[in-house]
């Protein structure tokens, strides 16, 4: 009976450690840089994604996008709200948008997902006629 209560508890601290230093499962984490895309590929999306007030009345086509990203450790920077709009602003221009509108942004707690907290925003992508 020693031996047994001996193995679960050593089964129970690897379980509990291997949790520790398991990595999150919110997405990205911090304001580190979205390393899926280039710098150039960034630049042209910067340029090309039209960032307005409202839907123009001659949109084709909209969409909500969302994006996350986590606040995993104590000690690093909290994900800023411009960096979650580039995260959007590459969506955007991955998925052949023009624009984006109407931006909000939340965050939540992250516990259940191995971050302090999960920062999350979301805007409105639309489609120009014409545009190329």
């Amino acid at each position: 009976m020693q031996r047994f209560s001996y193995l679960l508890f050593v089964v129970l601290i690897a379980a509990f450690l291997g949790g520790c230093a398991h990595p999150n499962f919110a997405g990205l984490e911090g304001n580190a840089l979205n390393s899926r895309y280039g710098l150039e590929d960034k630049r042209k999306a910067v340029l090309a994604i039209k960032v307005t007030d409202t839907v123009p009345s001659n949109a084709a086509e909209q969409r909500k996008l969302w994006t996350q990203r986590c606040h995993q450790y104590l000690t690093s920077e909290r994900p800023s709200e411009d960096t979650l709009k580039d995260d959007l602003i590459m969506a955007a221009y991955a998925q052949g948008y023009d624009g984006l509108t109407g931006f909000s942004y939340s965050t939540e707690s992250g516990l259940l997902r191995n971050c302090w907290t999960v920062h999350k925003a979301s805007a409105t992508a639309f489609k120009l006629p014409g545009a190329k």
